[in-house]
């Protein structure tokens, strides 16, 4: 029977599962008609971003999911030598911010950490075996009291800065 994927879930356990944990999170899922979720690696205690913080968020999803879960893994400054062995261990992909994450567990990267973090899954798996995924976060003012159409969230958005990161990680990555 066909469900949605849904790729961008914060499941907050451990740590926060007052916010929302593996319970109730997969539970709505499933009501919805997802079938497959992916976690975000931030909110939790510990966030995703070594295999060990991995092994502690899939323990504690142990008999509380009511749909497949997978994980993406966390780019923080200094955890470049984790990245390779996080795929290897089944992360999906990859998120950082450029911009606080607003979780004191999650810290931004800059450009050139940024540039380590690929550096370091371009010659560890191949791109067979794992998907870089990037969220960059830039957010212009919004003032959300003055309009709550979905347009507004858009036009708060900043594509021409993530498509100029985007476009610089894609000419490192191919050497030019």
């Amino acid at each position: 029977m066909p469900g949605l994927v849904d790729a961008h879930v914060h499941l907050n356990e451990p740590g926060r599962t007052e916010w929302e944990g593996f319970e109730t999170g997969t539970r709505a899922a499933a009501f919805g008609g997802v079938t497959t979720i992916v976690d975000m690696p931030l909110n939790a205690i510990p966030p995703t971003t070594t295999v060990e913080n991995l092994d502690l968020k899939v323990k504690a999803a142990e008999g509380q999911c009511w749909v497949d879960v997978g994980f993406y893994g966390g780019v923080i400054p200094g955890n470049e030598e984790d990245l390779v062995p996080l795929v290897k261990a089944g992360v999906r992909g990859f998120k950082c911010f450029l911009i606080e994450s607003g979780v004191e567990e999650f810290p931004a990267v800059n450009m050139k950490g940024l540039v380590k973090a690929v550096e370091k899954l371009k010659v560890g798996p191949s791109a067979e075996e794992s998907i870089i995924r990037l969220r960059i976060n830039c957010y212009r003012t919004l003032q959300r009291s003055s309009c709550s159409m979905p347009r507004c969230f858009l036009h708060s958005q900043c594509p021409s800065e993530t498509t100029s990161v985007m476009g610089i990680l894609l000419l490192h990555l191919l050497g030019l």
